[in-house]
């Protein structure tokens, strides 16, 4: 039997970071960006799955089963793979979808009930998009139809070309969190620059 379309949550920078020097204090915040991102998945009552490091998925076993939450491990990935490596695990966590909505943890400024309008987007559009004052954001929602494609996604460049391949509709929200990502990097990678030709990224200043 089918189901609705899938969140799936994407705590690869959580695996970015955790390959690094990362301090207790820096994980604690990822933990608590992935918390974030699980509470508005469970408000909009649709299916979810979360891709993370293994190390994370093991520590908060407990937190996510108990909220019905699907996980997936991710812990090695080829470079310029972030992104399509998460997707295509939690695409596979959840093959009889109707659809799937990509959501980073980074989007925490993300307003309950973008993610229900995208759902619902997806059932007549192959890729569907939030935007606010006419820029386009993030999440991004795939439909059924691009499974096969989805499963064969290799790298961010294979994400990139399959978000301009077909059609795409996005919806306009009164939502302006959908243009906060605050990925960092921009370091000129397929990931960094697939964010940026997609959506309109508003990066937060850091303190000096």
């Amino acid at each position: 039997m089918d189901t609705p379309s899938t969140v799936i949550i994407l705590a690869v920078q959580a695996l970015a970071t955790a390959t690094s020097s990362a301090s207790d204090d820096g994980i604690a915040l990822q933990w608590h960006s992935v918390i974030t991102q699980v509470q508005r998945a469970l408000t909009s009552q649709l299916p979810t799955v979360l891709v993370a490091p293994g190390a994370m998925l093991s520590t908060a076993h407990d937190w996510t089963n108990a909220r019905g939450i699907t996980t997936a491990s991710l812990d090695t990935q080829s470079p310029g793979a972030h992104l399509a490596s998460g997707l295509r695990v939690g695409v596979q966590m959840s093959a009889t979808a109707n659809g799937w909505i990509m959501l980073p943890v980074g989007l925490g400024m993300l307003q309950d009930g973008t993610l229900n309008r995208i759902s619902d987007l997806l059932q007549q559009h192959p890729i569907a998009y939030p935007t606010h004052r006419n820029q386009q954001g993030l999440p991004i929602g795939f439909g059924r139809e691009l499974f096969s494609e989805l499963m064969q996604l290799r790298s961010d460049r294979d994400l990139h070309r399959l978000v301009n391949r077909y059609p795409s509709q996005g919806i306009e929200l009164d939502d302006p969190g959908a243009l906060i990502h605050p990925w960092v990097g921009h370091d000129g990678s397929a990931e960094d620059r697939m964010l940026h030709s997609h959506a309109a990224v508003t990066e937060p200043q850091r303190p000096k």
